[in-house]
């Protein structure tokens, strides 16, 4: 899959320039957005503007308590901030004429419209209105390759198109007396018809394809397979000592601080554990695949990879300083895949080469009855021919 159509239609599209301009701005507001709501989310004033709302009008009789209320809030700006990490990175890869790009960002503006409400609403829904005008007939025909339609006012019909005009043959015989005009005889070798071997086909000019990986993108997909895999042990782990010993691990969770004013029973605590631990191992598994096809220079594994990076962060973030470790070689990863070099070899994967190198030349057809050793001679014998007229 090429990470970019031909430069058939044109330049970019004020629609898409737009729209990924606003996509990668307003993500990045939305973030911080995040980041501050949830500092706020278990301050005093937040507790009695829930605590309000429940009990008003006819969320009185829903039975939804403070806490539930709290941990769905919670759920849903985690939901929010992830999903504007990821899109402020496609963002940039639209203005670059991704297609890959264009289709995660779509399905990434789903849950941070949906989740517009909890994370301020203007933010989100305009995330959502960038993202729909990418899917504008320019936008469209820019991604697909296609030229531009142009108004009904600059179209040519077939009619009013001028034909160019023969010009008269030059150096014909006279007719002579209305037969037909003699045909001169041509010498074999000379003046004849040119004798062309059907079987004969100069095979194209195909430059080697490029398999030196660069060094950016190797140091990124090393420090995804490390940091993936011993995250993926860490989780196995947990769930294997949840099987071995639920009381004892159960025990640990609620001796831990963020969970001891919580009243989460043991049914509860332990599916959001095994969940948890199931999503994250299948999330690092994803993660070392796509670094295995980014290595083999895939460009929407490339794109899906910085995706997942992204949103590595965005957790890194939230759950700070216990993931310092994994933050910072996020980050580097991350850095390395948006670098130059890393760019350009990624949109070379698939185009045709340059042109041949220097010194080559297709071979002749004369050399194919002559062989390698009568070349010369060959050669000699058509520099002492005359020319033909």
């Amino acid at each position: 899959m090429e990470p970019m159509s031909s430069d058939t239609s044109g330049p970019r599209p004020r629609e898409v320039t737009i729209a990924g301009w606003t996509v990668a701005v307003a993500s990045v507001m939305l973030v911080v957005s995040v980041f501050d709501a949830m500092a706020r989310l278990h301050s005093v004033d937040t507790r009695d503007s829930l605590t309000r709302a429940l009990g008003a009008g006819s969320a009185k009789d829903l039975g939804i308590s403070l806490t539930d209320a709290l941990g769905v809030m919670r759920a849903a700006l985690f939901v929010a901030g992830v999903g504007a990490v990821v899109t402020g990175i496609l963002g940039v890869f639209v203005l670059q004429r991704h297609t890959t790009a264009r289709i995660v960002l779509t399905v990434a503006a789903v849950p941070v419209v949906l989740t517009a409400p909890f994370s301020g609403g203007v933010l989100g829904l305009l995330i959502g209105a960038a993202t729909a005008l990418l899917w504008s007939r320019p936008a469209r025909d820019w991604f697909a390759g296609r030229a531009p339609a142009r108004p009904a006012a600059q179209r040519v019909a077939p009619s009013a198109v001028q034909r160019p005009v023969r010009p008269p043959l030059v150096g014909r015989p006279p007719d002579s007396g209305g037969g037909p005009s003699p045909t001169p005889r041509g010498v074999p070798g000379w003046g004849g018809p040119a004798r062309v071997d059907p079987s004969f086909a100069p095979l194209p000019y195909a430059a080697p394809r490029s398999a030196e990986v660069p060094v950016q993108v190797r140091v990124a997909c090393v420090l995804t397979w490390v940091l993936s895999t011993l995250t993926a042990l860490m989780y196995v782990v947990v769930l294997a000592a949840l099987l071995a010993d639920r009381a004892r691990v159960l025990r640990l969770l609620h001796d831990n601080p963020a969970l001891r004013d919580r009243s989460i029973g043991d049914h509860e605590l332990t599916a959001v554990v095994v969940t948890a631990s199931v999503v994250i191992v299948l999330w690092c598994l994803a993660a070392c695949a796509m670094a295995v096809f980014a290595w083999r220079r895939h460009a929407w594994a490339w794109v899906l990879l910085m995706v997942s990076i992204g949103a590595t962060v965005a957790v890194g973030l939230v759950s700070l300083p216990y993931s310092l470790l994994h933050l910072a070689a996020a980050v580097v990863a991350l850095r390395l895949l948006l670098l130059r070099p890393t760019r350009a070899w990624f949109r070379g994967a698939g185009q045709p080469p340059a042109g041949p190198p220097a010194g080559w030349a297709p071979p002749n057809p004369a050399d194919r009855h002559t062989g390698g050793a009568g070349q010369g001679s060959a050669a000699g014998e058509r520099q002492e021919k005359p020319p033909v007229w």
